[in-house]
C-alpha cells in the first residue's frame, strides 16, 4: 500500500522560500508585461491593457494649429440675412449732363464691386440698400445718394461705412449733397471737355 510518507519522498514539495521567489518573479514579469502593453496602447502599437483581445488602436493624430483664413464668401444664410446685400445689385450708375437727366438717365450696374466693398462683394448693415452714383458725363464729377429702409444698430458689429468706402475710391471731391451737385452741373455745362473728348 502506498503511504503518504513514500509519496512525499518521491514528489518532494519545494521549500517555501523557493515558492515565494518564483511567485515574485512572475509578479515582476506580469508588471513588466502590463507596463509594455500600456505603453503600446499609448503609442498606438497595441491594444489597451483592459482589452487583451482588442484590435490594435491606430495612433491618434494631434490637431495642428490652424492658420488664420480669409473670410469665406457669403453663405446662403448670410444671403438670407436682411442686413446683408449684394453690392453689385445695390449700386447703380447714371451719367448726367443736366438736372433733368437725374430722373431720366439710363442706370447701369457695376460688374464688380470687391475693389470698393468687401471681397465677397457684399455690404453689411442695411435693409433694402440702394446706392445711386451720378457722374457728370463730361467731367465725371461724382454725387452719391444712399437710401435704405433700416440700418443695423449694433456697436459691436456696426454697418459698413458706405460713404467712406466710396470716398476712398472717388476722392475727396465726391459729393453727398444733391444741391451742390446740381450747382456743379450748371456751372460746368459749358466747360471744355479735357483732351477734347
Amino acid at each position: 500500500s502506498w503511504s503518504c510518507a513514500s509519496r512525499d519522498a518521491r514528489h518532494p514539495r519545494p521549500p517555501e522560500h523557493a515558492l515565494s521567489a518564483a511567485s515574485r518573479r512572475m509578479t515582476t514579469m506580469d508588471a513588466q508585461e502590463a507596463k509594455r502593453r500600456k505603453l503600446e496602447a499609448k503609442m498606438g502599437g497595441g491594444p489597451p491593457p483592459s482589452f487583451p483581445s482588442a484590435v490594435p488602436v491606430p495612433a491618434r493624430k494631434e490637431p495642428q494649429p490652424s492658420q488664420p483664413k480669409a473670410p469665406p464668401p457669403a453663405t446662403a444664410a448670410e444671403e438670407a440675412d436682411p442686413f446683408v446685400c449684394d453690392a453689385n445689385d445695390a449700386v447703380s450708375f447714371r451719367l448726367v449732363r443736366t438736372a433733368a437727366d437725374m430722373a431720366t438717365a439710363e442706370p447701369f450696374e457695376p460688374e464688380f464691386t470687391h475693389q470698393v466693398f468687401r471681397e465677397d462683394e457684399t455690404i453689411f448693415g442695411y435693409k433694402e440698400l440702394r446706392i445711386d452714383i451720378f457722374q457728370s458725363a463730361h467731367l465725371f464729377k461724382t454725387y452719391v445718394k444712399v437710401r435704405f429702409a433700416e440700418k443695423v444698430k449694433s456697436t459691436l458689429n456696426p454697418a459698413d461705412d458706405v460713404i467712406e468706402a466710396l470716398r476712398a475710391h472717388f476722392g475727396e471731391e465726391m459729393m453727398t449733397d444733391e444741391k451742390t451737385f446740381l450747382s456743379t452741373l450748371e456751372a460746368d455745362k459749358d466747360a471744355r471737355v479735357p483732351a477734347g473728348g
